[in-house]
């Protein structure tokens, strides 16, 4: 009392001191001139005027000491608080608890030293966590993730939390990366504005991610630093996922949920460095009718991937640009179906209004360097080691992907393979050193492959060469230049159909080898050099 006595005295002051009883929560603060004590779970219930700006330590016998600033925001109370060094998860979580009634704009911010997390925390609306530089978050308990946002209040869509930011930090499993558990490190499920940036996240067991989004709308994950797997099971670093069920979306919290088969929406994972994980960033489960859609992957640098780099299972509207990747089974994999479909093609919820499948669906692959694509062994059987693979099927074609501007060097099969995809454009590529063709088309009409420049095309005194199409009709190939180490420049094989070879300039092999085309079905083979006509 002789403390707030004191400060009765002080006038119109913007900077203060204040005092936080966590125990009793309340506050007290100067506010122009004369004294009024605010519970702080009620605190918006007042009327201040802003910028009130106070700070001060706040001292209670179970969490510590603990520095304060209260700012009275737009349309809540902005209240920023440090955590005590090495404080434990159950300290932690208390004060992430002071916003389970959403009544703050809550800032946590933890310092450098080491905190051991026996427990999982759970983060709750307009809540940010900013972590000093080299301040290690330890996990130390199997169950749950490392931090995970709440859902005792799931109603299902988008709006169950909303206004994450989780900025810094070291993530580390590694107490417990030999226990052959899956988990998640952080796992986000039916949330708006998640932001995770800043962060390493890294040694998680057998069937782990590093981060899952579920049912996301608007998530960034950006200038992370993501690796450290302990097992064989193939998994993602980032997960997109769909709130199925919770063998897909398992959760400690899965009696609180809703699932509703709601994918992801409008998410940015630019600027990360992945490596040491089975997979890089992307899905390896779908639902009939449903699709993640507006996913934008750029920069992020991706190395020593055991299979796919880069996973996208029914997306749409996706932009996958400017991503360096270097040894990984295959670097982009783009797919509507893949083998064992029955276990990952699940049938929707009943309560679930499914899509039509999409007609134009809007991938673009462009400005990626991929080098040194080798073979994963899968099992007893070597599998990928492309560049680029697109995968449709004739139930579900995966239509109008854009690949361009692309730098392939080295793969152990294909440079980009295309399989079911009509409409596909395939343009100003650079590859070289490709085992079988640098590119090669199956099943997919009306595609254009154009100003692509290839060079040490199919391993020597293979079949292989430039470029090879298969069960296609109405395909364009023109101004390719192309330098064969193998058989062909560029072989149209008897099932296809009325295609254009045009413009087209070969190397490295006889004439009569440089493109194969039969005009009697239908092709078009004219301005190429060398003339060849079949």
């Amino acid at each position: 009392m002789k403390y707030l006595r004191y400060l009765k005295y002080e006038r119109m002051v913007m900077n203060m001191n204040y005092k936080v009883k966590l125990g009793t929560l309340v506050t007290s603060l100067v506010l122009s001139g004369y004294i009024t004590t605010i519970p702080v779970a009620h605190a918006t219930s007042y009327k201040i005027s802003p910028p009130l700006i106070t700070t001060s330590r706040f001292i209670t016998s179970n969490v510590g000491s603990h520095e304060v600033s209260v700012r009275q925001g737009q349309n809540k109370i902005d209240l920023d608080v440090s955590v005590t060094k090495n404080a434990t998860a159950s300290e932690i979580q208390q004060l992430l608890d002071y916003n389970k009634n959403n009544v703050y704009n809550l800032t946590i911010r933890i310092p450098y030293g080491t905190y051991v997390l026996d427990q999982e925390l759970r983060i709750y609306s307009n809540t940010t966590i900013i972590v000093s530089t080299g301040a290690k978050l330890m996990k130390n308990h199997q169950r749950g993730a490392m931090i995970a946002n709440d859902m005792s209040k799931d109603n299902g869509g988008y709006s169950t939390t909303e206004n994450i930011t989780i900025d810094g930090g070291i993530w580390d499993s590694s107490m417990i990366a030999g226990y052959n558990k899956g988990t998640e490190s952080f796992r986000f499920i039916h949330a708006t504005n998640v932001t995770v940036k800043n962060a390493t996240i890294r040694n998680v067991p057998d069937k782990s991610h590093l981060i899952t989004f579920a049912g996301v709308k608007n998530g960034t994950i950006e200038n992370c630093i993501l690796f450290g797997y302990n097992g064989e099971t193939l998994k993602e670093a980032i997960q997109l996922d769909i709130v199925h069920d919770n063998i897909i979306v398992p959760s400690m919290q899965s009696s609180s949920i809703l699932y509703d088969d709601l994918p992801c929406d409008t998410i940015v994972i630019k600027d990360n460095l992945i490596y040491n994980f089975p997979r890089g960033i992307g899905s390896h489960t779908s639902v009939q009718g449903v699709f993640h859609t507006n996913i934008t992957i750029e920069n992020n640098r991706l190395h020593d991937i055991s299979e796919a780099a880069i996973k996208v299972y029914n997306y749409t509207n996706t932009n996958i640009k400017n991503n360096i990747i270097d040894r990984a089974g295959v670097g982009i994999l783009v797919y509507t179906t893949i083998a064992n479909e029955e276990m990952n093609y699940l049938p929707a919820l009943p309560s679930t209004k499914k899509q039509p499948l999409p007609k134009n669906y809007r991938i673009v692959i462009e400005g990626n360097t991929i080098k040194n694509m080798r073979q994963y062994l899968e099992g007893s059987t070597l599998t990928w080691g492309d560049g680029i693979r697109v995968i449709g099927s004739k139930a579900r074609p995966l239509s109008n992907v854009s690949i361009r501007k692309n730098k392939l060097t080295k793969t152990a099969r294909y440079g980009i393979f295309v399989e079911y995809s009509p409409n596909c454009y395939i343009g100003s590529n650079y590859i070289t050193d490709t085992y079988r063709y640098a590119i090669c088309v199956h099943n997919s009409n009306s595609g254009n492959l154009y100003w692509n420049q290839i060079s040490k095309a199919g391993a020597k005194n293979s079949y292989y060469g430039g470029i090879g199409v298969s069960y296609t009709q109405n395909l364009k190939i023109y101004s390719n230049k192309i330098n064969v180490t193998a058989k062909n420049g560029i072989y149209l094989n008897s099932t296809t159909r009325n295609c254009n070879v045009t413009w087209n300039k070969i190397t490295g092999v006889a004439a009569a080898q440089a493109i194969y085309a039969d005009t009697k079905d239908g092709h078009t083979v004219k301005n190429n050099t060398p003339k060849v006509k079949k």
